[in-house]
């Protein structure tokens, strides 16, 4: 079963792989464009992805925000496109971590696996 995470971000997306369901890796980084869900629903067929993981920005104040309004519609079009399962995850700080561990080169991914490995530990407790 592989789970399949993503950072959404305004110009790239991050994307993050868990093949064994318990180790997270950086798979690639997508330009965010009108290809993204094309090339997306390809990753998950060759992968045999099972469910995806979508980060998902959380105000601190825990209200709504243009963002997580966003990410949810993207959610929605992604689950329709692949037809497979999309849950929402709290992001909170994954890009600041990332960039603070791997500086700007890969960040996207590196922000996804991030979330994909908070999901896993969230699971495994």
């Amino acid at each position: 079963m592989s789970l399949l995470a993503l950072d959404l971000g305004e110009k790239r997306i991050g994307v993050a792989i868990s093949r064994s369901g318990i180790i997270a890796e950086p798979l690639a980084t997508l330009s965010f464009n009108d290809k993204f869900l094309t090339e997306l629903k390809n990753i998950c067929q060759d992968e045999e992805v099972e469910k995806i993981i979508i980060g998902l920005p959380q105000s601190l104040s825990g209200k709504k925000n243009q963002q997580e309004e966003k990410i949810r519609k993207i959610a929605k079009e992604i689950e329709k496109k692949t037809k497979i399962e999309v849950l929402l995850f709290d992001e909170s700080y994954t890009t600041k971590i990332a960039e603070s561990i791997f500086g700007r080169e890969r960040i996207d991914e590196e922000a996804a696996s991030i979330i994909l490995e908070n999901y896993l530990s969230s699971k495994n407790k």
